[in-house]
This record gives structure tokens, C-alpha cells and sequence, in this order.
């Protein structure tokens, strides 16, 4: 589910929320790339809110909470879930550019672990393991009125289980029209993952396209991918990619049903590639209600 909300004339909402609970070998919820050999079962939650409040014809405050989490069968020691509240100030320079200076708080927990999981070797029942604190800088330029680029970076201190000081740094350009979607992403965070419960470092470059016609719609999706452990940030770690294509035919302006197909894959461990690669057919049935102002 996804909505923007305009909640009155000074402040605005948007919320994104979606679950997957998958079983192989039907789906694999878009993480394939990050699976380790034996995982089948994966329910993957996700919750996305931002509030704008408007403090003046220039500036504002932003108030958001990012979530999700990953689960895949009782004693797993990759169960657990990120909640990360963050707050920006942001103000305008331009007509087409705006800075923000925000902080966030990446608390991550586990969800339990069996004896002899590496984070908690005589096994536990979980809770908070690990916290990430960050001061972020960011910049948002309109190329044009339907076009967004945004750059945003700082640096994040890990506390907790782990313990370790890194930069963070997100590129995002987002093109919305009636007819066209395009969001291109590079980035290198901390996030969650599914060996263990808690932070990895992770790096992505992807591309998404859609176009809509009067009665089809089609999509493009396709990003590479690197997970490293925070305690080995200088590693290789785990490289993936993943990639989809699709096609909707619209039984009315708001309801389509589609057809896609998808592949997560290693790039360099070619023993577990053999294990965790995946190649998805799917169906969809989606209902969408857009509206431009």
C-alpha cells in the first residue's frame, strides 16, 4: 500500500507499507541474492512514513520512520527487524533547490537465536543488538517539473555488538509523470540482512522504468548489489544482482492484472549461487488509484 495524504495546508503525508510471506520454489520476495543455503520459508515486512510539516514558505520539518523486517522460521539467526526514526530540517534556497540537515536512529533486533549462532553463541532470546547514529546532509534539485535529484550523506556510528564509524551516502533521481516513471538509486548504507540478525553494510545501483498506456502498462526493474560485513567493511563480501521485467493489461482505469518474471543471482560465490539463484514467474493482480495535482 502506498498513499500521499495531504493532511492540511501545512502538512503532508506519505506512508508506504507491504509483506511477502514466500515458500520455495513459488517466490523467493526479491531476496534471493542475499540468501543463505536452507532458507526456504522468508516473510519480509516493510514501512515507510514521512510527515512534512511546513514552517514557512521556505522551510520545514520532516518527521519519518523506516522498518523492516525479515523472518524465516522459528530459530533462525537471521530473524529480526531495523526500526529507524529520523528527523530533518529542511529549507529552500531556490525555486527549484532545497537543503535538509537531519539525524536517524537505526536500532536493530533480533528475534531469538539457537545455541551457537554467532551473535549469541549460548543462544538468547533476542533484543536490541545493535544501533546505528547518523548525521545526514542532503540536497534536492528539480532538473525539471517532474524530475527530482537528490543527494544525501553523512556518516553513521556503529554502537552495540558491533562496534565501527563509517560514511554513509544516497544518490536518487526520481521522474514522475502520468504516462512514465523512472528512479535511478546509488547507495552504500547500513541495513539489514539474513545470515544474522543486525547491521550489514550494503551497496546498490539500480535502475526502475515503468510506462502506462491507455490500456497497458510495462516495467523494468534491474539493480546489482554488495553485502559486507560491518566488523570486514573492506572486503568483498557478497555481490548479487537481481532484475525484472513485466506487463499489465488494465480491465479498467485502476485494476490490472500482470505478468512478470524475475532473477536473483550471485555474482561471485558460484558455490552458493548454485543453492540460493533463483528465476520467478508471477502472477499479479494490483489495483491502483492515482491522482496528479
Amino acid at each position: 500500500m502506498e498513499t500521499r495524504v495531504h493532511l492540511s495546508p501545512r502538512d503532508k503525508l506519505y506512508f508506504r507499507g507491504g509483506a511477502t510471506y514466500a515458500q520455495d520454489p513459488f517466490s523467493i520476495a526479491g531476496l534471493g541474492l542475499l540468501l543463505r543455503p536452507g532458507q526456504s520459508d522468508i516473510f519480509v515486512a516493510r514501512i515507510n512514513g514521512d510527515v512534512e510539516h511546513a514552517l514557512s514558505g521556505h522551510s520545514e520539518i520532516d518527521y519519518g520512520l523506516e522498518g523492516q523486517a525479515l523472518a524465516f522460521g522459528s530459530g533462525d539467526p537471521g530473524n529480526g527487524y531495523v526500526l529507524a526514526p529520523n528527523l530533518r530540517y529542511a529549507w529552500k534556497t531556490s525555486a527549484r533547490s532545497k537543503w535538509d540537515l537531519g539525524v536517524r536512529e537505526q536500532l536493530f533486533f533480533g528475534v531469538g537465536a539457537p545455541v551457537g549462532s554467532p551473535r549469541a553463541p549460548n543462544g538468547a532470546p533476542g533484543g536490541l543488538l545493535d544501533e546505528g547514529h547518523s548525521v545526514l546532509l542532503g540536497y534536492t534539485y528539480a532538473l525539471n517539473p517532474w524530475t527530482n535529484l537528490t543527494v544525501r550523506g553523512g556518516g553513521v556510528l556503529v554502537t552495540g555488538l558491533n562496534q565501527a564509524a563509517m560514511p554513509t551516502a544516497r544518490v536518487l533521481i526520481e521522474s514522475y509523470t502520468p504516462g512514465t516513471a523512472l528512479s535511478v538509486t546509488v547507495a552504500h548504507d547500513l541495513v539489514i540482512g539474513p545470515s544474522s540478525a543486525g547491521p550489514l553494510i550494503g551497496d546498490i545501483a539500480e535502475v526502475g522504468f515503468t510506462r502506462d498506456w491507455e490500456h497497458v502498462e510495462a516495467h523494468l526493474r534491474l539493480g546489482v548489489y554488495r553485502n559486507a560485513a560491518v566488523s570486514r567493511a573492506a572486503e568483498i563480501g557478497a555481490l548479487g544482482y537481481g532484475t525484472e521485467v513485466g506487463l499489465g493489461w488494465k480491465f479498467t482505469r485502476d485494476l490490472r492484472v500482470e505478468v512478470a518474471g524475475l532473477r536473483d543471482a550471485r555474482l561471485n560465490d558460484v558455490t552458493v549461487a548454485q543453492q540460493v539463484d533463483r528465476n520467478v514467474l508471477q502472477l499479479r493482480l494490483t489495483w491502483e488509484k492515482a491522482r496528479f495535482e
